[in-house]
């Protein structure tokens, strides 16, 4: 055999699970491993392939599994989620390294070989998620809201990938995932959704789903996977920033509507952490969250640029008792020689404060 084939038979449904949890790698030191692995863009080819391989290997004898698996008790959501995660574990695999983008899984049966790359494997995953929702004799629907999620989140580190001839395609799949999902959604469903946007540069659609979860906060408080956090907002703040920058090339104000929104989305910040209180300290912008929407003025161009992003550095500084930092100055000192096309006072401007910065640097080390 190829080594897929299920040599064991289970006695339980336990001891089925337990064997999908161990091929998932679902445990603390695979998890780290596989994150230590994921960030490890210089590891070398061979090794590359090698970790690939054994991922595919593991989420095919999963599936494999599952599939053959005719015990008394039908398998459950929580076997079918050990393969989703399994081919969750092979997207990150393949998307390792950029100079690997398939790995051959040779067919010891005499059927072709299989050039396994990461948007067929979260394919294969989309693919059971429908079987799980067809497949199921009992009433209760095998495909709950973490499969939904596990199949979106192999989706996303496609889209997050950019590799083109492989993402194309894929934020599609994760928005209709989003729309169709028959479960309730939870933090994590929103997280993936709004990121999957921003990477798509949608911040539009990202803001609509955002306003979803909202809502639904609205309508339980006490629902911890509804309640939003900054975490939840950034991405969105991002891709404004990104969009300001980059639309003034073709037209003359879309980067500062593109600032503007991007002002918006800390405003809705502001309000939400003021309005429900200690509830929602969450929601409280950061510095970062300040930094990014400076920047986006600062490289918006237009003729006010400058004075919009020096407006939100001293209301950081003054209104909400965040200290910028050095880059923080620095994207307004360089909004202000952006601005001198404009303003004969922007030299003194940027002059006036670079010495603030200086001052408050010597400050800092005096305490």
């Amino acid at each position: 055999g190829n080594g897929m084939k299920s040599e064991v038979s289970f006695t339980s449904l336990e001891s089925l699970n337990s064997e999908l949890k161990m091929l998932a790698r679902d445990d603390n030191d695979s998890r780290k491993n596989d994150r230590k692995n994921s960030t490890r863009m210089n590891m070398d080819v061979e090794t590359t392939i090698a970790f690939a391989r054994d991922a595919s290997r593991r989420a095919m004898k999963a599936q494999s599994l599952v599939e053959e698996w005719n015990g008394s008790i039908e398998a459950d959501s929580c076997s079918y989620n050990y393969v989703l995660l399994a081919w969750n574990r092979v997207v990150s695999a393949l998307l390792v390294s950029p100079m690997v983008s398939n790995v051959i899984m040779e067919n010891d049966d005499g059927g072709d070989d299989v050039a396994m790359n990461a948007r067929k494997a979260a394919l294969h995953s989309e693919e059971l998620l429908l079987s799980m929702m067809t497949s199921s004799s009992s009433s209760v629907a095998l495909a709950n809201t973490k499969s939904y999620n596990l199949v979106m989140d192999s989706y996303l580190k496609v889209v997050q990938a950019k590799k083109w001839s492989q993402s194309k395609g894929a934020y599609k799949r994760i928005d209709e995932l989003y729309r169709n999902n028959p479960n309730p959604p939870n933090d994590e469903t929103f997280r993936i959704a709004i990121e999957a946007a921003c990477s798509s540069n949608l911040p539009e659609r990202a803001e609509d789903i955002l306003a979803e979860m909202e809502q639904l906060y609205n309508t339980d408080k006490e629902n911890i996977e509804w309640t939003p956090s900054v975490a939840m907002y950034k991405p969105i703040l991002k891709a404004w920033k990104n969009r300001s920058s980059r639309s003034n090339k073709y037209q003359t104000n879309s980067g500062e509507n593109a600032a503007k929104k991007c002002e918006n989305v800390l405003r809705r910040m502001i309000e939400l952490s003021n309005s429900h209180g200690d509830n929602l300290s969450t929601m409280k912008p950061d510095p970062h969250s300040y930094a990014i929407v400076i920047e986006a003025y600062g490289k918006s161009g237009t003729k006010d640029c400058a004075e919009q992003a020096q407006r939100l550095l001293f209301e950081m500084k003054d209104r909400a008792n965040l200290m910028p930092n050095v880059k923080t100055f620095t994207s307004v000192i360089q909004a202000w020689s952006l601005a001198a096309r404009y303003n004969d006072e922007a030299p003194l401007a940027a002059e006036r404060l670079l010495r603030q910065m200086e001052d408050l640097s010597n400050k800092l080390h005096d305490d």
